[in-house]
């Protein structure tokens, strides 16, 4: 994080109502240690936060010239509903402009997939996401890159996510089909293209069935040839079948 930061001038600042206003400053008998993003603070004792009582905690400065980081307590990328959630908790800001979650597949190429706006200042715990609706198949790594107001930056420890795919795992049936026809497995757009390439899909009635399929009501094409286009997110389909209507 931006700045350089002596650990000799950093205080654990403890408080009993959260606005710090009044709140009691440690540094005898405690190891503070800095690493880039992290301050570790090691010798805490029940004197300085009683045990079984509630607390809130932040680190202070005796010096202007030290800049505090924010403190990150987490970063984490998962797998949601076949997008990548990622979430980052952060318990202090200072000057803290922006947020942009970057991905690569190979470690090297990062391309920024979403941005969230920062808290500015805050002193006070803030919860974050950015999802990324259009994921790579596979194993792929996500960063948090925070940018002050005078443009430093800096960025969190790399999270990794495996998205193991389920296109396979999509089914359609019946097919040659009559008045309907099912699609399991999708939960995506669903494109209807005839034989010239023209998109029916307002000319037919689709259903979400209570169990998560897709009922699309097939009576009204005429007999022939059509190609059902998944989608999940911009770009190509994710799978196409060819589906044969027949009454």
């Amino acid at each position: 994080f931006p700045g350089t930061v002596n650990p000799v001038h950093l205080r654990l600042l403890v408080d009993d109502d959260g606005n710090f206003s009044n709140a009691t400053a440690y540094s005898t008998g405690l190891t503070i240690s800095y690493s880039n993003p992290l301050i570790t603070v090691s010798g805490i004792t029940t004197a300085m936060i009683p045990a079984n009582s509630t607390r809130y905690i932040t680190i202070g400065t005796t010096s202007g010239g030290t800049p505090l980081p924010i403190e990150l307590l987490s970063f984490e990328s998962v797998v949601c509903n076949q997008n990548v959630c990622n979430t980052w908790q952060t318990a202090t800001e200072k000057n803290n402009e922006l947020f942009e979650v970057e991905r690569t597949a190979n470690g090297e190429d990062w391309r920024v997939i979403g941005k969230v706006p920062g808290a500015i200042n805050s002193f006070v715990t803030k919860h974050y996401e950015c999802i990324d609706k259009e994921p790579l198949s596979g194993l792929s790594y996500y960063r948090l890159k925070q940018i002050d107001l005078n443009g430093d930056f800096s960025y969190s420890p790399v999270s990794s996510v495996n998205n193991i795919r389920t296109e396979g795992l999509i089914k359609m049936f019946p097919n040659p089909a009559n008045a309907e026809v099912v699609i399991s497995g999708a939960n995506a757009e669903v494109k209807v293209i005839n034989a010239l390439g023209a998109d029916l899909s307002k000319e037919i009635q689709t259903v979400h069935l209570l169990n998560g399929d897709l009922q699309l009501k097939t009576s009204s094409l005429i007999n022939g040839i059509y190609y059902v286009q998944i989608f999940r997110g911009t770009g190509s389909p994710v799978k196409v079948f060819k589906l044969f209507i027949r009454h």
